[in-house]
């Protein structure tokens, strides 16, 4: 109901549907550093699609990490192997580490 320039808006009696909100820029990046040096494989669903995070990825791969993108409609971003540290001292110099 419009009464000049006033609305009133009265309670729903029910809602439904569903919302999917973009993946959370520091959430994300905080879980592709805790992916790489995790055991076994890691799943990221709602990856933020933005530069920076596309940058943490590719900083990560550059180290040695191996990750692919499983789905580009989800944003699902998936860790099959771990940090190579053979890899990562061939490319960087990097003294041997042993474990």
């Amino acid at each position: 109901m419009n009464h000049g320039s006033s609305l009133i808006i009265s309670p729903a009696k029910n809602i439904s549907g569903s919302i999917r909100l973009p993946g959370d820029k520091s959430i994300s990046h905080r879980y592709a550093m805790l992916a790489a040096i995790a055991e076994g494989t890691t799943r990221l669903e709602n990856f933020s699609t933005g530069m920076d995070c596309t940058s943490t990825l590719n900083c990560l791969r550059a180290l040695g990490c191996e990750w692919e993108q499983k789905d580009a409609q989800e944003n699902v971003i998936e860790w099959q192997l771990r940090l190579n540290h053979a890899h990562a001292q061939r490319h960087r110099g990097w003294p041997a580490v042993h474990e």
